[in-house]
This record gives structure tokens, C-alpha cells and sequence, in this order.
């Protein structure tokens, strides 16, 4: 191996130990109840990351990485600012922050930049409320990774929407949201006998 080929190792290696150094460091968040100004604890915070992959004239986003976290006691939550992924070819990354509190949705004044998240009570009808809670911009795409450390948000999600469903369309949402949750405690293969079970179930009340 020549000086030169030495050299370029010593340098590559050097943005690669960069890049996983500032993959752990972390940025700090806050969520706040608008209408009191204290802090919400508690809340769930999801967030993921997405990035474009495959070939320049037909590139493909994906979800490729993961946090979920809770607020602490004064509202904040700490999310990594990279994940350390080194897939060259893995363009355009992006991070978003979905944060969920039952009963609540982020208002227009939150700030995605600086991690400051208002939240303010929901509103309306239990139908007009379901569909907020759908159109919220759940993080969605993501099946690639590994769901575990959101189930505790896909559990508190679905609790909500059965309280809040009042029509059949609904009440199909609600159980699809109850088996991607089984789905990822469980596994697939439960799921589906937790699904057969609760049919069953439906069809022994009807008669």
C-alpha cells in the first residue's frame, strides 16, 4: 500500500469516526400545553427519518431510522440530530418530529426547527376529532425498522381512536391500528389470531 492509499484511509477514517461522534449528539426539545404555558410530560415523540435511495432518475424514499421517546416531567425530550447511517447512497435525508399527546394537537405556533412543540386540546365531534388524529402526519413508511420502540405510541393511539370511533369506517381504522400494534409486539402470526379471535367474538355478540 503506497503513502498516498495510507493517507486517504487515515482521512476517510477520521469522517467516519466524525460523523458517528455527532450521530450521538443529541437536540433538545420542549412541549407545551398553549393554553396554560406549562409543560406537557408524558407526551410521545416520534421521530424518523427518510431519505432517497436508488437511481437518479427514479430515486425511492424510505424510512430508514427510528427514536421514540417520552417528555420528562418539565416537557422536553432529547432526539439524535444524525443516526449515524453511512450509506453513500442514500440522498436527501430528512428528520421529522411527530409528537402525540391524546387530546391534543400541535398548533400552528410549534416550530419544527428549534424542537418547540405547542399543543393545545382537540376539538369538535368525536368523528372530526378521529380525523385530526389520522391527518396528523402519523409517521407512516416505516416498516423496514424496527417498530418495538414506538409501541408504546401505537398502544396510546389506538386506546384513543376506539374511545373516538363512532361509525364502521371508523371501527375498521380502529382494528387495523390494533393489529399493527399485536403485529409488532406479537408478530405477524399472532396478530392475525388476535384478529380471527375478536371477529369471532363479533359474531357470537350478533347472534
Amino acid at each position: 500500500m503506497t503513502n498516498k492509499q495510507i493517507t486517504w484511509l487515515k482521512i476517510l477514517g477520521g469522517l467516519t469516526l466524525a460523523y458517528v461522534a455527532l450521530s450521538v449528539i443529541a437536540s433538545e426539545g420542549t412541549v407545551i400545553d398553549q393554553t396554560t404555558g406549562k409543560p406537557i410530560a408524558g407526551a410521545f415523540v416520534i421521530a424518523y427519518w427518510n431519505g432517497n435511495t436508488g437511481w437518479v432518475v427514479q430515486p425511492s424514499t424510505s424510512c430508514y431510522y427510528v427514536e421514540a421517546t417520552t417528555t420528562n416531567e418539565k416537557g422536553r425530550f432529547d432526539v439524535s440530530m444524525f443516526t449515524g447511517n453511512l450509506n453513500p447512497l442514500r440522498k436527501d435525508r430528512t428528520r421529522n418530529i411527530h409528537i402525540y399527546v391524546p387530546g391534543y394537537y400541535a398548533t400552528s405556533k410549534s416550530d419544527d426547527e428549534k424542537l418547540v412543540f405547542m399543543m393545545a386540546p382537540r376539538e369538535g365531534s368525536k368523528s372530526e376529532q378521529f380525523k385530526d388524529i389520522i391527518d396528523s402526519g402519523n409517521p407512516r413508511g416505516c416498516s423496514s425498522v424496527d417498530k418495538k420502540i414506538t409501541l408504546p405510541y401505537l398502544r396510546a393511539l389506538h386506546k384513543e381512536l376506539a374511545a373516538l370511533a363512532t361509525t364502521k369506517d371508523e371501527n375498521d381504522r380502529v382494528e387495523s391500528t390494533m393489529i399493527i400494534a399485536d403485529s409488532v409486539e406479537f408478530g405477524e402470526d399472532i396478530a392475525r389470531q388476535n384478529y380471527q379471535k375478536r371477529h369471532e367474538a363479533k359474531w357470537e355478540e350478533v347472534k
